[in-house]
């Protein structure tokens, strides 16, 4: 009788343990496809706008290059929550919250990036407001992100 108990229990405990882990890793997964959608639904927005190439004007192309690249690297900070929370989990072996954690310092790295650009074409995005407000669905979670964390840094 005390056998068929401790093996309950443990198939318990093991349940649970493989629950907190899948967790973790559909959240890394759903954060990874909420950032490749965004980018989709820019590059959809970028090609809209690109498609008639013979009245594009300079300033727009390139109003759309540089927004490019800032959303390529804004888009990490879906991730670096989900990833953060998975490299604290213990159950994962030391090396997985290793790399998880190296993980998490480029996408912070990105995140810094994509704000030094951001600042830095600045006027040029304002200069936009119209594309930008069509765009908020790409950029207004990353604005929250920095603020946040800003809001922390200030604490």
């Amino acid at each position: 009788m005390a056998d068929i108990l401790i093996d309950i229990v443990a198939f318990i405990v093991i349940t649970a343990i493989k629950g907190k882990i899948h967790d973790k890793i559909s959240e890394i997964d759903l954060s990874f496809l909420l950032a490749v959608e965004r980018l989709g639904f820019f590059k959809m927005y970028f090609t809209t706008m690109t498609v008639d190439v013979e009245n594009i004007d300079f300033q727009k192309l390139q109003f759309l290059l540089h927004y490019s690249y800032f959303a390529n690297n804004a888009v990490r900070v879906y991730q670096i929550t989900s990833y953060t929370k998975a490299s604290k989990l213990i159950f994962f072996g030391r090396k997985m919250r290793s790399e998880l954690q190296s993980t998490v310092v480029t996408f912070e790295r990105k995140a810094a990036r994509a704000l030094a650009s951001y600042n830095k074409y600045r006027k040029e995005f304002e200069y936009f407001s119209d594309d930008m407000s069509k765009l908020v669905y790409m950029h207004g979670s990353f604005l929250k992100y920095v603020r946040n964390a800003e809001d922390t840094i200030n604490k």
